[in-house]
């Protein structure tokens, strides 16, 4: 569920908070507000809470990402997948959202080379739910990669993304 504008100052309580997933959840709802919606200093704030923060779960999986900040979001989204090898749900709605109308996609490509069969496979998931036939030249080769569960994932990409080609 979208957070609303006049729960900001609340999520902004939330950031100190002593629980990593509060200060995640907190820093994905205003995340997802744009700069204007939000009280006066808040961009600044968020940015000395992003530099500050030190839980690796948190830096991994926060959206503390202003609009001014946003284009970077995707590859500090991306780089933060393949340093901790890990992709939650919550990962994966972001990056769905961040690639909906095709304009951010080819940030997404150079990682479908990772090394990280973590990151191969679940960007292969990302791909699917945004259904950009442009993905599909990118994806189609993973069909052949050496790890089955990024095969997997591939193929049910492929089929997604095949479904909405134009004829």
């Amino acid at each position: 569920m979208m957070p609303e504008v006049r729960d900001a100052p609340w999520f902004l309580t939330m950031l100190d908070d002593p629980d990593d997933r509060i200060r995640e959840f907190s820093a994905d709802a205003l995340g997802r507000e744009p700069d204007a919606s939000l009280p006066p200093g808040t961009v600044e704030a968020l940015l000395k809470k992003r530099d500050a923060e030190k839980s690796a779960r948190v830096k991994a999986g926060d959206r503390i990402c202003p609009d001014g900040a946003q284009q970077a979001g995707v590859a500090e989204r991306l780089d933060a997948i393949a340093r901790f090898h890990a992709l939650s749900q919550l990962r994966i709605t972001y990056l769905t959202e961040l690639g909906q109308g095709g304009g951010r996609l080819p940030q997404y490509y150079p990682y479908l080379k990772s090394e990280n069969t973590n990151v191969r496979r679940y960007l292969c998931d990302v791909l699917g739910n945004i259904a950009n036939p442009a993905a599909l030249e990118y994806v189609r080769p993973l069909i052949q990669d050496p790890k089955n569960d990024v095969i997997t994932s591939a193929i049910r990409a492929v089929q997604i993304l095949e479904r909405y080609q134009k004829p």
